[in-house]
């Protein structure tokens, strides 16, 4: 499947050409300019970008400085962040598949943040260290909301997953004992939590010396102005270090209520069903279901907050038509759809687990949804976001399997990858149903004209628009 790159597909002028250049630069390992990164997110959005970007950037060049890329395609890992952020109004009304929404600024934010607690955390201690930083820096709303954005379930039990596979018997009743043990076991310590604070000010300092040393393709005033964000963002975070951060018994309860979770959920054994046909050979069956039903309940705690949001939205006078509550879930869905978008067929493990999780999104977007129009709340944008990211995993997964169905025929390695594109194909297409049902009539009224617009018949655009109201009145 060739790049999803945020590719140019109209207009080359203004915003659309800023976003598509600063996606390119990334693509091409260089710094965007600061010029550009306010131009397209904002200046509330300079800080927040950059320190992603020094912190993403400290991941692949380490203590040596030598570029180890952290992706297995050799892509900056900056780029999903940006583009989660920027695609919903790049593709607003891209001919092809139009996103049909748009992030507000606390969704790009989000979208800009949302993958440090596990890309650069890394463990469950190093994700809550830098989702406090997070929160120091850019406000207890956007911390809480990075926070619901890191699967902290699937931190913890990567880090028991080595210990995991070597069990006899992978089922719930040994998992819930590793885990067990190992929560009786946890130890934290003031030294270990002030190192992770100490991992994020080291990172901006290595991030600014690399400007300054390496980035001699970026105007100076430009350059002098990312230093100087790059210097008052390590201040602040040295003067958080200094004022006090997280204690170490912060942090273990923090750590004990995640094993807690997981372990709740095996005792109460609530699974969601895995199809056979998409355990690959080798995988224990137990730890795919844990792993999905721990997805669904990392996705489900988002849905649960933007709920919450949302009643307490209503209930303190809040515009009806005001829908920031969702930009939660809108990030949320953002940053799938970007990574559905870039799907390969090879390896097979990464296409079964991206479609995996759309899909378990998609059905608690579809609960979210039902829930809100229940209750009379403004869902509108959830709904095109869910559409969005629904067509786009359709659109791959077609791709994918027609791909793998091909070059199956001239090599049998690749038969075991369209078969399960085939099993994938046929899910998608059950769920489409769901999906399609949630649309109005007025906005697939609108789509569909746009289409006839598009063809070129005036007239069959107006005979089809009598002919749609009649049905929808």
């Amino acid at each position: 499947m060739n790049d999803y790159v945020l590719e140019r597909k109209s207009s080359t002028e203004g915003l659309h050409s800023l976003m598509y250049n600063v996606s390119t630069t990334l693509v091409n390992r260089k710094v965007p300019q600061p010029s550009q990164i306010e131009q397209t997110l904002g200046e509330d959005g300079l800080k927040s970008y950059f320190f992603m970007h020094a912190l993403m950037h400290s991941i692949e060049y380490g203590r040596e400085r030598v570029l180890e890329s952290a992706r297995r395609d050799g892509k900056a890992i900056q780029r999903h962040s940006f583009d989660a952020a920027v695609k919903p109004e790049y593709r607003f009304d891209d001919p092809n598949l139009p996103s049909n929404y748009k992030l507000g600024p606390r969704g790009k934010k989000d979208a800009i943040l949302h993958d440090l607690g596990e890309e650069f955390g890394k463990s469950a201690i190093g994700a809550l260290i830098v989702n406090d930083v997070i929160r120091c820096l850019f406000g207890d709303l956007t911390g809480k909301d990075t926070s619901f954005l890191t699967n902290y379930n699937a931190i913890l039990l990567e880090s028991h997953s080595r210990e995991l596979l070597e069990l006899e018997t992978v089922d719930p009743d040994s998992v819930h004992e590793l885990l067990g043990k190992s929560r009786d076991k946890l130890k934290i310590n003031k030294a270990l939590v002030s190192s992770h604070y100490i991992k994020v000010y080291e990172a901006l300092l290595k991030f600014r010396d690399f400007v300054e040393k390496k980035v001699d393709y970026m105007p100076d005033s430009d350059k002098k102005h990312l230093v100087g964000i790059i210097n008052n963002t390590a201040n602040d975070v040295d003067s958080q270090i200094r004022r006090g951060v997280l204690t170490a018994d912060n942090v273990k309860r923090s750590i004990l209520t995640i094993y807690d979770r997981i372990m709740g959920i095996i005792e109460k054994g609530d699974y969601i069903d895995v199809d056979n046909r998409l355990v690959l050979p080798g995988e224990p069956e137990f730890f795919i279901i844990l792993k999905r039903t721990l997805y669904r309940d990392f996705v489900h705690q988002i849905s649960d907050e933007v709920l919450r949001e949302a009643i307490e939205h209503h209930r303190d006078g809040g515009e009806k038509d005001d829908h920031s509550y969702l930009e939660l879930m809108l990030a949320k869905n953002s940053e799938n759809t970007d990574t559905v978008a870039n799907t390969p067929y090879d390896p097979i493990s990464n296409a079964v687990s991206i479609q995996r999780k759309s899909r378990i999104l998609i059905v608690e977007d579809l609960n979210l949804i039902k829930e809100l129009k229940s209750r009379d709340f403004n869902y509108d944008a959830l709904q095109r976001a869910m559409d969005y990211l629904f067509r786009n995993l359709q659109y791959s997964v077609t791709l994918n399997y027609e791909q793998t169905k091909k070059r199956a025929e001239n090599d049998t390695n690749l038969e075991l990858n369209r078969r399960m594109f085939e099993v994938i194909n046929e899910k998608v297409s059950d769920l489409e149903k769901l999906v399609a049902a949630t649309r109005e009539p007025s906005w697939v009224m609108e789509a569909l004209l746009k289409e006839l617009r598009d063809f070129g018949s005036r007239k069959l655009e107006l005979l089809a628009r009598s002919f749609l109201w009649e049905i929808i009145l």
